[in-house]
């Protein structure tokens, strides 16, 4: 794109804007080796909006790569939420800190708003002829430069998705063209299309966050001598809110039913799945309380009505008569027995395989609850990592919950979360639930 500067009358404070022919394109044998300077920080730039998942991202990558891929010194981004309203407003470049200027919105007066509206893009030749077309501008917008500015507005098929301004060094004395070889329009659509998909996973995520709230009780109320807590910590990225969730379920008599389970894959598909497969577990504990026949009629219902799911699960179902539960696993991580004396043990029994596989069997057993001990149910976020292995993480939490025993199921919960999570990045959503019986000698 040349960008080329022109005087006279409203519209001559602003640069004339035109492709350039095609044998002016930017050319790395050129002897001016400008499109060379740029190519490198426009690829870094592609990169990083193609991971973008969040508004902010797509702004920030364009602040940090689209200003050096511009050859400018500072850019603004002004970027749109799937509503239209104003989602990202950043200033930024290599000598002007980040910041925000969500102070004009989107009926400020400002060079990205008209540029929106009018749908074309403003230039102007320096940082004066700006101000005196946007006198308001002049405390907001504090740059190192009094050279060109140019505005972008991003559109993807039809839709607006909020412009980017560039500004540049003033032009050397004498250079009255002040031509900017800058690749201003693959850098609009890079920013536009990242935007674009950034909007799509933002909508996404919301829903999938009310799906989960719908379906995860806020609360979990004592029930035949049992306490309960849970925690629920979602991944660091924002489409990763997924299937995960816990239940108790008061069944028939005075028995009671503990489940945690796991869906494969994030996002709202992840989100519907979690909560059919819910509602389809509650109904089938009704009917039989058995922990292998309440999974055999999951697997069967995954498979007949959720084709392409997988899932894993735990049941354990409690009677409080007597002091031992049943449990049965499909495909689901190993639960814990913490005694109140800190002796915990691994329940690596009953386990079959995961929801979604015809023709799967499960068996189930029983194991000690003895009163003053707890459960501890979780989904694998909680204990997995890239640079270690089940067996060490597995390690870490019976270690965790043994020096927790003491506490009560919420300070158990915490004493987890802190020894597990504190202070990483989680690249999975991770589900907590500890059931407690009442300690009978308290």
């Amino acid at each position: 794109m040349k960008v080329t500067a022109r005087s006279g009358g409203p519209e001559g404070s602003a640069l004339k804007i035109a492709s350039a022919p095609a044998d002016e394109g930017p050319n790395p044998d050129a002897g001016t080796g400008r499109s060379t300077a740029w190519a490198e920080p426009l690829q870094r730039l592609a990169l990083a909006v193609v991971r973008a998942v969040s508004l902010e991202d797509v702004a920030a990558a364009v602040v940090a790569y689209g200003t050096i891929a511009a050859g400018a010194r500072w850019g603004h981004v002004v970027l749109l939420d799937d509503g239209g309203s104003l989602g990202v407003s950043r200033l930024g470049g290599p000598a002007v800190p980040s910041r925000r200027l969500d102070d004009l919105g989107l009926d400020g007066a400002a060079p990205w708003n008209d540029a929106l509206r009018q749908g074309r893009v403003l230039a102007f030749p320096s940082i004066e002829a700006l101000h005196q077309a946007y006198p308001s501008l002049e405390p907001l917008l504090a740059v190192p430069t009094d050279g060109p500015v140019v505005t972008t507005p991003l559109v993807t098929v039809g839709e607006r998705r909020g412009a980017v301004t560039f500004g540049f060094d003033a032009p050397a004395r004498g250079d009255s063209a002040a031509l900017v070889d800058a690749p201003l329009e693959e850098i609009a659509a890079l920013a536009g299309q990242a935007a674009a998909r950034a909007a799509v996973y933002a909508g996404e995520h919301q829903s999938a966050e009310l799906v989960q709230r719908a379906y995860l009780p806020v609360r979990l109320s004592p029930r035949a001598g049992l306490s309960f807590a849970t925690r629920y910590l979602p991944a660091g990225e924002p489409v990763a809110v997924g299937g995960d969730w816990y239940d108790v379920l008061p069944l028939p008599g005075p028995v009671v039913g503990v489940v945690m389970g796991d869906v494969a894959g994030h996002g709202l598909q992840a989100a519907i799945v979690m909560a059919s497969l819910r509602a389809a577990l509650r109904a089938f504990a009704t009917i039989d309380a058995c922990p292998a026949r309440i999974l055999a009629r999951l697997n069967d219902y995954t498979c007949l009505y959720k084709p392409d799911a997988f899932a894993t699960a735990l049941v354990a179902v409690f009677d409080p008569g007597g002091e031992r539960f049943r449990y049965a696993r499909a495909g689901h991580p190993p639960a814990l027995v913490v005694a109140a004396d800190g002796t915990t043990e691994v329940l690596d029994d009953a386990l079959g395989p995961p929801l979604g596989l015809p023709g799967a069997t499960y068996e189930a057993t029983e194991h000690a609850f003895p009163p003053g001990a707890s459960l501890v149910a979780y989904t694998d976020g909680l204990i997995e990592r890239r640079d270690q292995s089940i067996e060490a993480r597995l390690a870490d939490l019976v270690d965790a919950a043994r020096a927790g025993a003491g506490a009560g199921p919420d300070g158990l919960c915490d004493r987890l979360v802190s020894e597990l999570l504190g202070g990483q990045d989680l690249a999975d959503d991770a589900a907590l639930l500890v059931a407690k019986r009442q300690d009978t000698g308290s």
